[in-house]
């Protein structure tokens, strides 16, 4: 079946089938009937090839004259060559990357030229937005890194230092829209910015524009229990969180960024009050949760050339630093590069695979200067541990067994084991659906999908043995004579995505002696199926209903229950109400810095808001202001940790009539209001929108045309 055919068969017949059951631990019963199952168990193949979201990735930087090729430091200029950003993705190159396991391009953009100026439009349109659209039609995803310097000689002619706080936000805020328009196409973002190659070293205090604080003491847990004390060379002070606090406010809540030390992970965790991550913490939404981490010294040597601290200058400091990234790896993304030997011979003496397990790697550099120069993959590759590393990089599922009845009742319930391991170093750090499709005898599809309770690729830890636990009731249109087959099917969470097998997950398993792998649909073969036999039954109503695909929203984020809420405003002249015990009112009293998401002081604290959502206009006040200026407006409320909006005040200045209409979302739970009437109108957000919400809310207002004159202002939000 062509891929064509497979998306016409769904639109046609497909049908979501809600999955009721909780995920069941390893070793659990496999179906609870005294019906007859028919079950297989698989083989692991040995296979090399490419999946979403990992692997080896390919680099395009500033020191590249010929893409792909490494020609040394001493053969180009200190600045970026004119257009160097072109040259990189190339359908072509593309197609060969791809070919070559490849589903990952990390690419720095320089803005090196826009250090006191806005980036062009035509920069934005020419460089990451042109690229994020070859990428997508080549089937690949993206790491970008925005930087400002590069490899710069202090004789070099070149302006060394970082551009202004007021500029790096500015400049975010600018590339917010293109990163939030093709984040189905980036896998992560690393932070950049600040310091040489966006790496953060190199931009202390005592430069001109330096947005990292002087040495900085912190505290670790060492794995025995005990605590450690540590002085490192840098730190983050106001300017470097705010950064850190723009650059995730300028991407959805469900992507990550990295970054290179440790140690300022660390200290954003102590200046928010956050502990290290765990089970519970992680995956959250929340900023400390979607902090990654970057190591650009692959055993360079034990200390990672500034990973670590060198085991020989505190050995305890060494395995604190050491667990705390063990343990934060475990649910974040962990990225990097090798970078050479340090002339010791440490590398060599050395297998990267069990540090890469250690450390739950997702992704690694396969075309870093240094490593080219001192023979770094030529030794992995005689040594036989490239293509290892390129098998276990991130997630590799295996399927273990998958068992179902032999005969279901037309109406009835299927009920479908699947037991799976995870041989890579990772789990995914990216939300991905779990669904089992069922084939039906006229080539129709259905899928059951399992909630994110009920199954999160996320935790399924290397090591161990995962277990799925489908029961679904039987699409009504499944006659009497029909056998189904049923098929595992990992997805790709967006909706433009959702249907490219080449953004699906491939299961690393044969059955029958060739794979489970389904390239046309991206479906994975159980090798089980089952007839539909005998008379029809009440279908059991505890089980979700059925839902045509045809009729699924299109929504960005199809894992999250995305149903608007049906609320009726109250239409009043500001209205006075009660403040509940503990909650607080934003009133804008206080005007915020200039640019960026800024921290309200005093009663505030904790709070930040898009920049150009603020005004403390004359006819205004001081109240969040969407409007005049086009079709659409957005922006970003981060609300302390803990804390959610209950209430708002909505005021619609309505001149010349045109349709607006009013969105607020937090963590997948969407607040709409169409055509919103009346002067002041008090929204007081349903239960069902606050039991999914957390403390972040994106804003957006929409309008059929050009608002002229019109626009909506929100003022006295409740939260707590």
């Amino acid at each position: 079946m062509s891929r064509r055919e497979f998306i016409g068969a769904a639109a046609r017949g497909a049908l979501v089938l809600g999955a009721g059951g909780a995920a069941l631990g390893a070793g659990a019963a496999v179906l609870c009937s005294a019906a007859r199952a028919t079950s297989r168990t698989f083989t692991d193949s040995e296979t090399i090839f490419p999946n979403p979201e990992r692997g080896w990735f390919q680099t395009v930087d500033p020191m590249q004259n010929s893409y792909g090729g490494v020609p040394g430091n001493g053969t180009m200029p200190q600045e970026p060559p004119e257009g160097y950003e072109r040259m990189a993705l190339t359908p072509e190159r593309l197609a060969r990357h791809r070919a070559e396991g490849v589903t990952l391009v990390r690419k720095y953009y320089s803005l090196y030229y826009y250090r006191d100026r806005d980036i062009p439009a035509s920069f934005i349109a020419d460089y990451p937005q042109a690229d994020f659209d070859a990428v997508r039609r080549a089937g690949l995803k993206m790491i970008p890194r925005f930087i400002y310097n590069w490899n710069l000689d202090p004789d070099s002619g070149y302006d060394r230092n970082d551009a202004t706080l007021q500029w790096i936000l500015r400049h975010i805020g600018q590339i917010s829209g293109v990163l939030r328009k093709n984040s189905d196409v980036i896998a992560h973002v690393e932070l950049g910015l600040v310091g040489h190659y966006g790496e953060w070293h190199y931009s202390g205090e005592p430069q001109p524009n330096g947005h990292l604080a002087g040495e900085t003491a912190l505290s670790w847990t060492h794995p025995d229990g005990g605590t450690v004390e540590a002085t490192y060379p840098s730190g983050l002070n106001s300017a470097s969180r705010r950064i850190i606090e723009a650059m995730l406010d300028a991407l959805p809540p469900e992507r990550q960024i990295a970054m290179r030390y440790l140690y300022h992970i660390r200290h954003y965790q102590a200046k928010t009050g956050a502990a290290p991550l765990d089970e519970s913490s992680a995956h959250t939404g929340s900023d400390v949760s979607r902090l990654g981490m970057i190591d650009d010294s692959l055993l360079h040597s034990p200390a990672h050339r500034g990973s670590y601290t060198p085991p020989q200058a505190d050995r305890r400091v060494y395995e604190a630093e050491r667990e705390f990234v063990r343990r934060q790896s475990r649910f974040a993304v962990q990225s990097g590069e090798p970078s050479g030997k340090d002339g010791t011979g440490y590398l060599r003496r050395q297998c990267p695979l069990r540090e890469l397990q250690l450390m739950s790697w997702d992704s690694l550099n396969r075309d870093q200067y240094e490593s080219w120069r001192d023979g770094v993959y030529e030794l992995w590759r005689r040594t036989g541990t490239y293509d290892e590393i390129g098998k276990r990089l991130g997630y590799r599922f295996n399927l273990i067994s998958a068992s179902a009845r032999e005969s279901v009742r037309p109406g009835g319930t299927l009920s479908v084991t699947v037991r799976l391991k995870n041989t890579g170093f990772s789990a995914p750090y990216n939300a991905r659906p779990v669904a089992l499709v069922l084939r039906d005898g006229d080539g129709g599809h259905h899928e059951a999908r399992l909630s994110l309770s009920e199954a999160d690729a996320r935790r399924w830890t290397p090591g161990k043995e995962h277990t799925l636990r489908f029961r679904v009731r039987l699409p009504e249109s499944l006659s009497a004579g029909q056998t189904c087959r049923l098929f595992l099917w990992l997805p790709d969470a967006s909706s433009s995505l959702r249907l490219r097998p080449e953004y699906a997950i491939r299961i690393a398993s044969d059955l029958g002696g060739r794979p489970v792998w389904e390239p046309e649909t991206g479906f994975n073969r159980l090798g089980v199926s089952f007839s539909v036999s005998g008379e029809p039954v009440v279908p059991d109503a505890s089980l979700p209903l059925f839902t045509s695909m045809s009729a699924l929203p299109d929504s960005p984020e199809p894992l999250l229950d995305r149903a608007p809420a049906a609320i009726d405003p109250l239409d009043t002249e500001r209205p006075d109400y009660e403040v509940p015990d503990g909650h607080a009112v934003l009133d804008f009293a206080d005007r915020p810095d200039a640019a960026g998401y800024n921290a309200l002081a005093g009663d505030y604290a904790g709070v930040r808001f898009s920049g150009d959502l603020y005004t403390s206009g004359a006819d205004t006040g001081k109240c969040l202001f969407l409007g005049p200026g086009g079709s659409r407006r957005e922006g970003r409320i981060v609300l302390p940790t803990g804390t959610k909006l209950r209430s708002f005040l909505l005021n619609r200045n309505v001149f010349d009539g045109t349709f607006d209409r009013l969105t607020l979302t937090s963590n997948g739970r969407v607040y709409r209001q169409e055509n919103p009437a009346g002067w002041w109108a008090l929204h007081r957000l349903p239960e069902s929108w606050l039991s999914g919400a957390n403390n972040v809310i994106d804003v957006a207002v929409e309008s059929d045309s050009s608002w002229g004159a019109e626009n909506l202002v929100l003022d006295d939000l409740v939260y707590g």
